[in-house]
């Protein structure tokens, strides 16, 4: 597992075209496969948290949705 943390104003996540949303915990989390791997990012009080992970879309996005519930 990579856990990675960006500006989410410098990278929208609705624009990669392999992400597609889902809501965990009532919050957005896009989710998708990228290079073979699962990736999750989410936007949380203005920092945006991504995980790349060998686990399935659903744990990915649980992982990521666990940062700042």
């Amino acid at each position: 597992v990579s856990v990675y943390v960006y500006n989410p104003r410098a990278f929208r996540e609705p624009t990669i075209p392999a992400m597609r949303q889902q809501f965990v915990a009532n919050a957005p989390v896009y989710v998708g496969y990228i290079r073979g791997y699962s990736v999750a990012l989410a936007n949380r009080r203005g920092v945006g948290y991504a995980v790349a992970s060998d686990l399935d879309e659903q744990e990915s996005s649980r992982v990521v949705a666990a940062v700042d519930p």
